[in-house]
């Protein structure tokens, strides 16, 4: 918690207190840090999908409304 507070707009930061609250089975919390990582725009949802920090938020309907997000945000970045 205190590397956000120190780096509030660091995405590096968000990314890496999502992974440990997904590793305390913190999904709400977890998925809270997720959305600002992307809305400091991190759109590497390649990776997130992959990383296995994550893995049990896959079937989370939140983690998965993210995803989308972030794969149309990488498609628009890309047109």
């Amino acid at each position: 918690l205190e590397v956000t507070g120190f780096f509030p707009e660091d995405p590096d930061a968000r990314y890496n207190l999502a992974g440990v609250y997904a590793l305390m089975n913190r999904p709400d919390d977890a998925i809270r840090e997720l959305r600002i990582d992307f809305e400091l725009g991190d759109i590497d949802y390649d990776y997130l999908l992959d990383d296995p920090w994550f893995e049990v938020l896959h079937g989370d309907q939140h983690f998965g409304r993210l995803i989308e997000k972030m794969k149309k945000a990488a498609a628009d970045h890309v047109d």
